[in-house]
């Protein structure tokens, strides 16, 4: 993680995708995580898809997404164990103007993370897409979800 957190932070670096995805990283790698993110500003597409980064440092992550330098558009966090504890921490990605796709696909996340997830749909400016699909979700969410695409033109809801 050091290694990584010198290259993302080197005033040289142009990377611009990075795909970390089943890297073994646990919720602590999320502080270092977040404060690469925070330095960071060429970035725009990150993978943290198959780790396990739910855990009591995973709000740093979530914090650091959302600084004025971070200019991350397309975000995968599918299958990082995610449950209903978490949800409240996602609300925070609606404050990146420039985010436009979110992977949030098979997690644990269920009916009491309805009101996280619509919050964050309908206050993201520029969400094109939000995968949901494989969490726990009753069918009448994921209905509920899918009618949230009339509400926001543009918006594609996988399920």
């Amino acid at each position: 993680m050091e290694l990584l957190f010198r290259i993302l932070t080197h005033d040289d670096s142009r990377i611009q995708k990075l795909s970390l995805r089943n890297n073994s990283l646990t919720s602590t790698s999320c502080s270092s995580l977040a404060c690469s993110l925070s330095i960071n500003q060429s970035l725009t597409e990150l993978d943290l898809s198959k780790n396990n980064l739910a855990g009591p440092d995973f709000h740093n992550l979530m914090k650091s997404l959302t600084l004025p330098t971070c200019r991350i558009s397309r975000l995968s966090l599918q299958q990082i164990k995610l449950t209903d504890d978490h949800a409240p921490h996602l609300i925070s990605l609606s404050h990146i103007p420039i985010l436009t796709h979110l992977d949030l696909s098979r997690n644990f996340l269920s009916d009491g993370s309805a009101r996280y997830i619509q919050d964050l749909i309908l206050g993201s400016p520029n969400l094109e897409e939000i995968s949901l699909g494989q969490n726990d979700f009753s069918k009448e969410k994921e209905e509920f979800f899918k009618q949230l695409e009339a509400l926001k033109p543009g918006l594609s809801v996988v399920l």
